[in-house]
């Protein structure tokens, strides 16, 4: 059985002596500079709207059998 799981978002480039923090309902996101937490965000997002639209959970996917579905060229950052 697996535990509750989260994802963690983490952003080091923050300088401007702001304290970012969001938190949902499968992930947390803190740190970094305002376009950086707003990009770890809105990815986090698109996450889970893909996971709902394949009908699966966090816990699910973080399962040996679903690894491979979230490293697809659709979850991959653009340039």
């Amino acid at each position: 059985m697996v535990g509750k799981v989260l994802l963690l978002g983490i952003g080091f480039d923050g300088s401007d002596g702001h304290v970012r923090i969001t938190m949902g309902d499968n992930y947390g996101v803190c740190g970094g500079s305002g376009d950086t937490h707003d990009q770890i965000c809105n990815k986090i997002v698109q996450l889970n709207m893909e996971m709902k639209r394949r009908g699966l959970s966090l816990e699910e996917i973080c399962t040996d059998r679903y690894k491979t579905k979230l490293r697809s060229k659709r979850f991959k950052g653009r340039k």
